[in-house]
């Protein structure tokens, strides 16, 4: 018997020994054994609230309200955790907002002249493009109106819109007027109101009288003559884009209706601009030793050195001021940056330049500017104030969305990552491939890509209609292309004024200064009136409005492990498997110890 009690099993992870306690000996002995009793050591341990209840009850009704609750309890548990991983892979997210201050760096400007060619120099031009230039002159133009006529078409009798008055007047209409502060008998009213809508029909009857009817009764003018003037015949390319049109998108408003002739014209000019060589188009363009006659940026003075040159298809010469040392410490206008630029409106190209004044982009520093999509227009004659506002976005890629790192595209083409410089150079790669030319209308990204000598422009019809057909694709399907928004980018909001400048005496100095740089064009800024000559110059002041800035950051709406009370559930749940797993350990070692002995 002795070597019996000898072999009583002593648990090793238990806090209390067997030849020490006998009434935990009792305790044991008296147990349930079986999966019963895995669960009635596990039930003494688990701190997991109703578990202890469930054995201790003495009552089986108790017990088993206590094991339903738990029950309800665990399947409410697992339908939680269920929906949280359901919401943590839907990989959502939100975009929180935060206000910083501190030293920015200034952004890069890039300003372009309206005219892309100056006229002084059209002797370097093509022939062509040379008698193109003829042919727009509004001299020449003019003579084409003499012999235009206005195209009158019949109109149904309701295609003018006829005013109507209501016939009926009720009370309640009525003293809804101002009129029905006093008290007035409602035939007087009627009577008044009779009298008005009178004279209004008389007022609409002498408008008649002054518009289209007195050309005709029921005709309406069918053309306009800056959409019909036709000076030179068809380009090439024109023939081959209206063909396309009508071959492939009859439903389309480009197959539908005919070019405006303006448009044309203006098209036409930018494309023989465009096959001039470089050096030709270069010099062609106006030149920052001309226009520039003041820059300044927090007091200090840069010069034209500064400035770098870029060829663009719509205003030719373009220049960039950017350096990374212009740094912006105060919002004050006079420490942000000042040009003072001198237009050469005598040399614009008539017809081609029809207005006065520059374009101007702001972009971050690094980037590749668009003038003719991301351009300000500043007319000539004003003193323009563009306020600054720093934006920082930071977007999450995948999996919560998508967006393009930009160290990659800067590595490839040595600019900074920007959505529309991706889709440009993504565009102009691929006409390149199947059509074997390059688009001459792109030189922005002609700047960029390398281009082999062999490589020539896209003049023949199978080349245009290839090209535009790529374009077209493009504009229809604008995810061809994996040209994400940027993970990393910086906007800028601005703000935009602008005032009458210069002053008459002032503008006189002025064009004394242009001419001693020696401007082609100063012969007749001497002839010009106080308005005229003011049109000659253009200043602006580019600055922070303030020194606070926006971080617009994307985070993950969900994430892993974050503190929240649902995470509670899941560590709770976490080690009530553990000490289950202790449990069923215990229960194996019990056996096998009984199965040894």
């Amino acid at each position: 018997m002795a070597d019996k009690e000898k072999n009583v099993y002593t648990n090793p992870n238990s806090k209390h020994n067997t030849n020490d306690d006998d009434s935990d000996n009792e305790d044991s002995s008296e147990r349930p054994k079986g999966i019963v009793g895995v669960f009635s050591k596990f039930a003494d341990k688990c701190s997991l609230s109703g578990v202890p209840f469930i054995t201790q009850a003495e009552n089986r009704v108790v017990r088993v309200i206590w094991s339903c609750l738990l029950l309800a309890a665990f399947g409410l548990m697992t339908f939680h955790l269920y929906k949280l991983v359901v919401t943590y892979f839907e990989y959502k997210k939100q975009t929180g907002v935060q206000l910083s201050f501190s030293n920015l760096q200034f952004p890069a400007v890039t300003i372009c002249n309206v005219n892309p060619m100056r006229m002084s120099q059209r002797d370097l031009a093509s022939d062509e493009l040379t008698q193109f230039i003829d042919s727009v002159d509004p001299d020449a133009v003019k003579s084409v109106l003499e012999t235009w006529t206005p195209d009158l078409e019949d109109v149904d009798d309701d295609y003018y819109e006829e005013e109507i008055y209501e016939e009926e007047i009720t009370e309640e209409e009525i003293t809804e007027e101002e009129f029905m502060e006093e008290e007035v008998e409602m035939e007087t009213i009627v009577s008044e109101l009779k009298k008005d809508r009178r004279k209004r029909q008389a007022k609409k009857t002498a408008r008649g009288s002054n518009s289209n009817k007195k050309q005709g009764k029921g005709k309406v003018r069918s053309n306009n003559f800056f959409d019909d003037v036709k000076i030179n015949k068809e380009s090439t390319i024109d023939a081959a884009v209206d063909d396309y049109f009508h071959q492939n998108d009859e439903d389309s408003w480009e197959a539908e209706s005919d070019t405006s002739g303006f448009y044309e014209l203006d098209r036409q000019f930018r494309q023989l601009l465009a096959l001039q060589s470089t050096s030709k188009r270069t010099e062609m363009g106006h030149q920052i030793n001309d226009m520039l006659l003041q820059c300044s940026f927090a007091g200090g003075k840069c010069v034209a050195r500064n400035f770098t040159r870029s060829l663009t298809s719509r205003y030719g010469n373009c220049y960039t001021l950017q350096y990374p040392k212009f740094i912006s410490r105060s919002s004050n206008p006079s420490d942000g940056l000042q040009l003072k630029l001198f237009l050469e409106t005598d040399d614009y190209v008539p017809g081609i330049a029809n207005s006065k004044g520059v374009q101007v982009v702001v972009h971050d520093q690094g980037t590749l500017p668009f003038p003719e999509e991301e351009g300000m227009a500043v007319k000539a004659g004003t003193e323009t104030f563009i306020g600054l506002r720093r934006v920082e976005v930071s977007r999450l890629g995948d999996p919560y969305g998508e967006c393009t790192p930009v160290k990659d595209f800067r590595a490839k083409y040595g600019i900074k990552y920007t959505r529309t410089a991706c889709q440009k150079v993504c565009r102009e790669s691929r006409i390149r491939h199947k059509c074997g030319c390059y688009d001459i209308m792109q030189q922005e990204i002609n700047n960029v890509l390398k281009r082999p000598r062999s490589l020539k422009p896209c003049k023949t019809t199978e080349q245009i209609q290839c090209a535009l057909q790529i374009s077209t694709h493009f504009e229809k399907n604008t995810d061809l292309c994996d040209c994400h928004r940027p993970c990393t980018e910086t906007t800028f909001e601005k703000t935009i004024s602008s005032r009458n400048w210069p002053n008459p005496a002032f503008a006189n100095l002025l064009s004394t200064a242009a001419c001693k740089y020696g401007s082609s064009v100063c012969d007749t800024l001497p002839d010009k009136d106080v308005y005229d000559l003011r049109e000659e110059f253009v200043k602006l002041v580019i600055y922070y409005e303030d020194l606070n800035y926006e971080e617009l950051k994307e985070s993950a709406d969900y994430e892993a492990i974050d503190g929240k009370d649902d995470n509670l559930w899941y560590l709770n749940l976490k080690f009530t498997s553990c000490h289950m797993g202790t449990a069923l350990k215990e229960r194996k070692n019990e056996i096998c110890f009984e199965m040894k002995y």
